[in-house]
């Protein structure tokens, strides 16, 4: 099975480094990005298989990025999870009004960000219709 591709978008470096290693050791293709304002090309040029997108950028909140991305042709199905460390009641508040596809916490424990991240991704899969699921 083909690795699934993740492009992770995030204003701190040390954020994108650490989560970066942290799920190509996982076995996940990942893709950076620290400027928000250029998802647009980057989707179109990766291809990626999930967006993991912090919620607070400078002057950009990543939950008013994503009712902006659903409403493009071209990223409209792609599945996008707010990523953050704030409390996960408020993260899920914001994943549901802004049409997030989910949302990760942001944590210390890179197996429990593995997992979640795998789990997220199966249970998007499966809710794809049977002709589109890999």
């Amino acid at each position: 099975m083909e690795k699934a591709h993740i492009l992770l978008v995030d204003d701190c470096e040390i954020t994108l480094q650490i989560t970066s290693l942290t799920l190509q050791s996982a076995g996940y293709e990942v893709s950076t990005l620290s400027n928000p304002h250029q998802m647009v090309s980057a989707i179109r040029e990766k291809s990626p298989d999930l967006i993991l997108l912090d919620i607070h950028m400078p002057g950009l909140r990543g939950d008013r990025v994503v009712p902006i991305l659903k409403g493009h042709r071209f990223s409209r199905d792609l599945p996008i999870f707010l990523f953050s460390d704030s409390h996960p009641a408020e993260l899920e508040r914001r994943a549901s009004a802004s049409g997030a596809d989910g949302f990760l916490c942001k944590t210390d424990d890179p197996v429990r960000l593995a997992k979640e991240l795998q789990g997220a991704l199966t249970r998007y899969r499966n809710q794809l219709p049977s002709a589109v699921s890999p």
